[in-house]
Protein backbone atom coordinates (compact mmCIF):
# COMPACT_ATOMS: atom_id res chain seq x y z
CA UNK A 1 0.00 0.00 0.00
CA UNK A 2 1.60 3.47 -0.75
CA UNK A 3 2.10 6.41 1.00
CA UNK A 4 -1.27 8.14 -0.12
CA UNK A 5 -3.19 5.06 0.19
CA UNK A 6 -2.52 4.48 3.67
CA UNK A 7 -2.88 8.59 4.74
CA UNK A 8 -6.80 7.74 2.88
CA UNK A 9 -6.94 4.04 4.77
CA UNK A 10 -7.03 6.48 7.95
CA UNK A 11 -10.07 8.44 6.96
CA UNK A 12 -13.12 6.77 7.70
CA UNK A 13 -16.06 9.02 6.48
CA UNK A 14 -13.77 10.35 3.94
CA UNK A 15 -14.06 6.91 1.04
CA UNK A 16 -15.65 7.88 -2.16
CA UNK A 17 -14.41 9.80 -5.45
CA UNK A 18 -15.18 13.06 -4.07
CA UNK A 19 -12.95 12.98 -0.70
CA UNK A 20 -10.30 11.17 -2.67
CA UNK A 21 -10.19 13.99 -4.94
CA UNK A 22 -10.09 16.72 -2.57
CA UNK A 23 -7.37 14.75 -0.95
CA UNK A 24 -5.52 15.11 -4.18
CA UNK A 25 -6.07 18.46 -4.96
CA UNK A 26 -4.23 19.29 -2.15
CA UNK A 27 -1.19 17.35 -3.18
CA UNK A 28 -1.68 19.09 -6.78
CA UNK A 29 0.24 22.40 -6.23
CA UNK A 30 2.81 22.88 -3.34
CA UNK A 31 1.96 26.34 -3.34
CA UNK A 32 -1.22 25.80 -1.96
CA UNK A 33 -1.10 23.47 0.24
CA UNK A 34 1.54 25.55 2.04
CA UNK A 35 -0.95 28.68 1.69
CA UNK A 36 -3.44 26.13 3.20
CA UNK A 37 -1.42 25.64 6.11
CA UNK A 38 -0.68 29.11 6.53
CA UNK A 39 -3.75 30.32 6.45
CA UNK A 40 -4.70 27.55 9.22
CA UNK A 41 -1.76 28.80 11.24
CA UNK A 42 -2.97 32.72 11.08
CA UNK A 43 -6.94 31.47 10.96
CA UNK A 44 -6.09 30.56 15.24
CA UNK A 45 -4.61 27.15 14.41
CA UNK A 46 -1.20 27.46 15.54
CA UNK A 47 -0.30 25.19 17.67
CA UNK A 48 -1.91 22.60 15.86
CA UNK A 49 -0.38 23.42 12.75
CA UNK A 50 2.94 23.61 14.42
CA UNK A 51 2.69 20.31 16.09
CA UNK A 52 2.22 18.61 12.71
CA UNK A 53 5.36 20.08 11.30
CA UNK A 54 7.19 19.45 14.18
CA UNK A 55 8.58 16.42 15.52
CA UNK A 56 6.29 15.54 18.43
CA UNK A 57 2.58 14.62 18.27
CA UNK A 58 -0.26 15.44 15.99
CA UNK A 59 -2.88 17.70 17.75
CA UNK A 60 -6.07 17.18 15.91
CA UNK A 61 -8.62 19.80 14.50
CA UNK A 62 -12.46 19.84 14.00
CA UNK A 63 -14.13 20.63 10.86
CA UNK A 64 -15.83 23.53 12.53
CA UNK A 65 -12.02 24.86 13.59
CA UNK A 66 -11.09 24.41 10.05
CA UNK A 67 -14.10 26.79 8.99
CA UNK A 68 -13.39 29.22 11.36
CA UNK A 69 -9.93 29.60 10.81
CA UNK A 70 -10.24 29.42 6.86
CA UNK A 71 -11.32 33.01 4.77
CA UNK A 72 -14.56 31.13 3.86
CA UNK A 73 -14.05 32.40 -0.05
CA UNK A 74 -10.90 29.86 -0.12
CA UNK A 75 -12.80 26.89 1.54
CA UNK A 76 -15.41 27.84 -1.08
CA UNK A 77 -12.63 27.20 -3.68
CA UNK A 78 -11.55 24.25 -2.33
CA UNK A 79 -15.20 22.43 -2.22
CA UNK A 80 -16.13 23.97 -5.45
CA UNK A 81 -12.97 22.64 -7.35
CA UNK A 82 -13.81 19.40 -5.95
CA UNK A 83 -17.24 18.79 -6.53
CA UNK A 84 -17.67 18.76 -2.64
CA UNK A 85 -19.54 20.69 0.06
CA UNK A 86 -17.72 23.33 2.04
CA UNK A 87 -18.92 20.92 5.18
CA UNK A 88 -17.33 18.16 3.33
CA UNK A 89 -14.26 19.98 2.63
CA UNK A 90 -13.77 21.14 6.33
CA UNK A 91 -14.30 17.53 6.85
CA UNK A 92 -11.86 16.37 4.42
CA UNK A 93 -8.75 19.00 5.45
CA UNK A 94 -9.56 18.64 9.38
CA UNK A 95 -9.19 14.72 9.24
CA UNK A 96 -6.09 14.79 6.34
CA UNK A 97 -3.67 17.63 7.08
CA UNK A 98 -2.22 16.35 10.39
CA UNK A 99 -1.31 13.22 8.91
CA UNK A 100 -0.16 14.41 5.38
CA UNK A 101 1.49 17.42 6.89
CA UNK A 102 3.54 15.50 9.41
CA UNK A 103 4.04 13.04 6.24
CA UNK A 104 5.56 15.84 4.50
CA UNK A 105 7.78 17.08 7.35
CA UNK A 106 9.91 14.61 8.57
CA UNK A 107 12.65 17.19 9.68
CA UNK A 108 10.49 18.83 11.68
CA UNK A 109 10.23 21.90 9.46
CA UNK A 110 7.76 23.34 6.85
CA UNK A 111 10.20 22.77 3.34
CA UNK A 112 10.50 25.07 0.14
CA UNK A 113 7.89 24.46 -2.40
CA UNK A 114 10.63 22.80 -4.65
CA UNK A 115 11.25 20.16 -1.44
CA UNK A 116 7.15 20.03 -1.00
CA UNK A 117 7.14 19.50 -4.73
CA UNK A 118 8.79 16.28 -4.65
CA UNK A 119 7.77 14.85 -1.62
CA UNK A 120 4.20 15.35 -2.74
CA UNK A 121 5.15 13.38 -6.01
CA UNK A 122 7.15 10.73 -4.09
CA UNK A 123 3.46 10.75 -1.75
CA UNK A 124 1.49 10.80 -4.81
CA UNK A 125 3.44 7.67 -6.83
CA UNK A 126 4.00 5.69 -3.48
Amino acid sequence: MGMFDSIMAKLPGLAGDQMQSLAKGLLDDPSKLTGLVQDLDVGGLGDQVRSWVGTGENRGVTPEQVKQALPQEKLEEIAAARGVTTDQAAMGISRLLPDLVNQLTPDGALPTDEVLKERLAALAGS
